[in-house]
């Protein structure tokens, strides 16, 4: 009787949590306040907060034609200064001695060729000193500082690639490490004091790879199956701007956002070199609060000390979206939040959000259809005060009745027929009950499965647990070892798969899923169906 009353609170508190936590994305409404336009009308420039002023580098104009100009906004308006060279699409670098460096981009007008040129900027005195060149001609790279000072250089565009060092102290650079492949719009990430991952969706063409090759800074190249779906081709772009880690304790972590080809946003969170999709309570909007679609442009800011990420979207109702992750939490709470339809068309592309002191982002310059017509317009959205708590709903409030009564029934159930017996335990003496039903939970809300090289230690640290009371935990619950545990997770979320999209070729399926090889992706389906793949397939999808 107790088994069936708890089953049918758990059921019932499942039902209700799903209705009201897991299914809609909470819409806040925010303002966005038009500030003073730029002094010139750029795209392809970087966006930086230098000290505590936003401040734009480079890009091109109107016509498409370079532009070798900088403006930073302060005392409620727009300063130009005048730069030694253009650096359209070229990168820029905020380094720990608070000064920026600067380095190739285009060579011509309309976005042609790349170019050798270096400079540094100067915010104390707003000052530009150009000094030297790059080891290789560059455009479309992007540049990380490394611990002992250096920083390392990758990417390009209709060129080869390389990684190259540049040290500050004598102001050199120099070829490091030949890439495993040329990319364009990469991403450069440090994981440690001298290590970096180097990779991108595209070919120095802008054209996807069929898979993606992760260059290291000192290791040795490895694939990543998930970004065959889910891709970035945003620039400019800094890839430090996703950070979430804590660099002083060892951590690095990153949150990135990518879209896959029907325009749906997912966020990849990186830690070491371990790629996963970051579990949200609720699917992305894809459409906005007037029904329109929205398109995300695909560059995460990261606000660390708030815990929260933000995704800038833009609709043809002239509105702005700013998608929110809470994501210290798992899975991770999200709100969109939106605007009233403006006067005028949104930016796309071409430019990327800053996070201002106050936790605002700021949008500035960009295109709308056009590189020859870039913009001078500059938007704050004003996402920096915390959104309102969402109300307890009615369901929700049963929910957490039920799921308190349901816990009670647990724990009487558990203390009457387990007393005197000997229990496998964590590190805290909770029973294997609990444990299990820990273990379940985030193995689904942090989708663990998903590595293909998930080890049981993984599942250990994720739960706070050791190796030995989850291995006797499965084994006595689930009756089968580790590994067969994981993988019916894989074949369950492979059957997803195959079901949302049936043409979805089954290379991707295997991959995405979490299996290491196509033979044990094969073998291991039919021996929990009973039917290969492709039988299954059939069976379910016609």
């Amino acid at each position: 009787m107790r088994r069936f009353l708890f089953a049918f609170a758990a059921l019932l508190f499942l039902q209700f949590a799903k209705a009201d936590t897991l299914s809609t994305c909470p819409f806040v409404k925010m303002t966005a306040e038009r500030l003073p336009d730029l002094h010139t009308p750029r795209s392809g420039h970087q966006t930086m907060l230098v000290g505590n002023e936003v401040t734009v580098f480079g890009g091109h104009t109107r016509g498409y034609v370079l532009t070798p100009t900088a403006e930073y906004f302060s005392e409620g308006r727009w300063h130009q200064l005048e730069m030694v060279y253009a650096h359209d699409n070229g990168l820029a670098v905020l380094l720990t001695s608070d000064s920026v460096l600067l380095a190739g981009g285009h060579e011509k007008n309309l976005g042609i060729g790349q170019s050798f040129e270096v400079e540094m900027y100067c915010p104390q005195t707003h000052t530009f000193e150009g000094f030297g060149c790059l080891d290789q001609k560059r455009a479309m790279a992007e540049g990380v500082q490394m611990a002992d000072g250096q920083v390392a250089v990758s990417g390009n565009w209709y060129g080869d690639d390389g990684i190259e060092m540049f040290d500050p102290g004598c102001r050199k650079f120099r070829h490091v490490k030949d890439a495993s492949v040329s990319r364009s719009y990469v991403h450069l990430l440090r994981i440690g004091d001298d290590e970096a991952l180097v990779f991108s969706n595209m070919d120095r063409k802008g054209e996807p790879f069929d898979s993606v090759t992760v260059d290291r800074l000192k290791g040795e190249p490895f694939s990543v199956p998930l970004l065959r779906e889910w891709r970035s081709a945003c620039f400019p772009n800094s890839s430090v701007e996703g950070f979430i880690g804590d660099m002083s304790k060892g951590d690095y972590a990153y949150l990135m956002a990518d879209k896959n080809d029907a325009g749906q946003l997912a966020i990849i969170e990186i830690r070491d070199t371990l790629f996963a999709l970051l579990p949200t309570n609720a699917p992305i909007p894809v459409a906005g609060i007037s029904g329109d679609t929205i398109t995300y442009i695909p560059c995460l800011i990261a606000d660390r000390e708030a815990g929260r990420g933000y995704v800038v979207g833009t609709a043809p109702s002239c509105r702005y979206y700013v998608l929110a992750i809470d994501y210290q939490q798992r899975p991770a709470p999200i709100t969109l939040f939106y605007t009233d339809p403006q006067a005028e068309q949104c930016v796309v592309s071409g430019t990327q959000p800053v996070l201002t002191p106050e936790g605002n982002l700021l949008i500035c310059g960009g295109i709308q259809e056009s590189n020859f017509q870039p913009l001078r317009s500059a938007w704050l959205l004003r996402v920096g005060a915390a959104a309102p708590e969402p109300s307890l709903s009615q369901g929700m409030l049963l929910a957490i009745v039920i799921a308190t009564l349901a816990s009670l029934a647990l724990a009487l159930y558990v203390y009457r027929t387990r007393r005197g017996q000997k229990v496998a335990a964590t590190g805290t003496g909770a029973n294997t009950e609990v444990l299990m039903q820990r273990i379940n939970e985030v193995m689904q809300s942090q989708r663990l499965f998903l590595n293909s090289e998930l080890r049981l230690e993984d599942v250990a640290k994720a739960i706070g647990t050791n190796r030995t009371a989850l291995s006797n935990c499965i084994n006595s619950h689930y009756g089968g070892q580790f590994k067969q545990f994981v993988n019916k997770y894989r074949v369950a979320y492979a059957q997803q798969l195959m079901l949302e999209k049936p043409d979805r070729k089954m290379l991707d399926v295997w991959t995405q899923s979490g299996f290491a090889s196509e033979s044990g992706f094969f073998r291991t389906f039919k021996a929990v169906t009973g039917l290969s793949p492709l039988e299954w397939k059939k069976l379910h999808t016609g």
